[in-house]
């Protein structure tokens, strides 16, 4: 029996479309399914929260982003760092991000760290700043 070069040569496609093709197509798909479903999540939640008191940043359901990430700067730890965790702020249905991280509040924003998990929005910001994922509450 006799191996023709076509059929290696298929194989050998199918197994590069399967390992270094299909992972990361899939991984983007997730994150832009994810990324989809927090801004839709935000969107309805943003009309029915009130802001938090002035210098307050409230955590929802969900668990509150680490201090301590490698690669995170002041921003993140002085959100995370003041952030108290009180669910009972946003209502009953409230859901957590689509990492199941929970929406911060402030006065100001009700934001997502977004994929990275990295608070980038200063709290004095008018824009979301790298990937948070937000909304101005006033």
């Amino acid at each position: 029996m006799t191996v023709r070069g076509g059929h290696v040569v298929r194989a050998l496609l199918l197994a590069v479309l399967a390992t270094a093709v299909l992972p990361p197509a899939g991984a983007w798909w997730l994150n832009a399914r994810r990324i989809a479903a927090t801004s839709e999540r935000l969107a309805s939640a943003v009309a029915r929260v009130l802001p938090a008191p002035a210098g307050a940043v409230v955590c929802g359901p969900g668990r509150l982003p680490p201090t301590e990430i490698r690669f995170a700067g002041d921003i993140h730890r002085a959100w995370v760092t003041a952030a108290s965790v009180n669910r009972e702020s946003f209502g009953a249905g409230m859901p957590t991000d689509a990492w199941g991280q929970c929406f911060l509040l402030t006065d100001r924003w009700l934001l997502s760290a977004g994929p990275n998990g990295i608070v980038e929005t200063p709290f004095a910001a008018t824009q979301v700043v790298g990937d948070d994922i937000g909304m101005l509450v006033r």
